[in-house]
């Protein structure tokens, strides 16, 4: 999709639980937004795979951002 990002390699479970403003956060810090350009909205943030177990292995972050212009300054 137009708007849609994948991240990979995050190790499992260190969003603590909200992957929303984990991912907020880490595109905010990626980013390094000022006080006067807003960070990244984020319509929808989920995690793709079954979840890993014991195996370590890190699921991929799929994310919708509101906006496509939000999408050009991230790449």
């Amino acid at each position: 999709m137009r708007s849609n990002l994948r991240i990979v390699h995050i190790p499992e479970n260190i969003e603590g639980g909200d992957i929303k403003q984990f991912t907020t956060d880490l595109l905010n810090s990626v980013l390094q937004t000022l006080g006067d350009q807003p960070g990244p909205e984020l319509e929808r943030v989920h995690q793709i795979g079954p979840k890993p177990g014991d195996r370590g292995k890190a699921r991929t972050i799929i994310l919708k951002l509101l906006w496509f212009e939000d999408k050009q300054r991230i790449l």
